[in-house]
Order: structure tokens, then sequence, then C-alpha cells
């Protein structure tokens, strides 16, 4: 049984919109060239899945902070 590996990331709401901002820009880059509906098709379903993403809070703690 092949397992699949789920990466997460920590953003605010300015770099995930800052993220999807980037994206939809890179869309609209890759449109302009010829035969790249492949990837257009990609970078639309990531768009997707970053926005609707689930949110987390969680505590971020100092490492170095604790070491002392």
């Amino acid at each position: 049984m092949l397992r699949t590996k789920n990466y997460f990331l920590a953003l605010n709401n300015e770099e995930h919109s800052l993220l999807l901002r980037g994206m939809e820009a890179l869309k609209n880059e890759i449109k302009d060239g010829k035969d790249m509906e492949d990837c257009v098709k990609a970078v639309n379903e990531l768009i997707v899945k970053i926005g609707h993403a689930k949110t987390k809070t969680f505590k971020v703690v100092d490492q170095s902070r604790d070491a002392r």
C-alpha cells in the first residue's frame, strides 16, 4: 500500500494572500505560452487547494529562548 505524504505550511493571512496572488500571476504567464494547458490546469488545482486549505491555530515556541 502506497502512502501519500502531506506537507504543511505555517502562513499568516498576509502570506496566504500573497501566495494565492503569486499563483494567479504564474497561471496568467503560463497561459501566454503554447501547449501549456496541463501546466495551467496544475496551477489551478494548487490555487484551489491553497484557497480551501484548513486553518489551524498553534503556538510557536522559540527554541533558542528555551535553551538558556
